[in-house]
């Protein structure tokens, strides 16, 4: 969990590792965000956001139950 400023309030975060098992063509969401797949350095490297940049650095750990 985290939480940032933005548009003059502050955003609250939560964030969950997912198990994922079926990568669709489409979603509802693909005419507004493009997908793609990255390491965990690029997808922190990526983000503006510290808090969750420690956290997505953090995935390797806690995907081998060190979280």
């Amino acid at each position: 969990r985290y939480t940032y400023d933005k548009w003059g309030g502050t955003c609250r975060v939560e964030v969950f590792l997912m198990n994922v098992k079926e990568v669709l063509d489409d979603w509802p969401e693909a005419d507004m965000r493009t997908r793609e797949w990255v390491s965990v350095s690029t997808a922190a490297r990526r983000v503006r956001e510290i808090e969750l940049k420690r956290l997505i650095q953090r995935v390797p750990e806690l995907l081998r139950g060190g979280g």
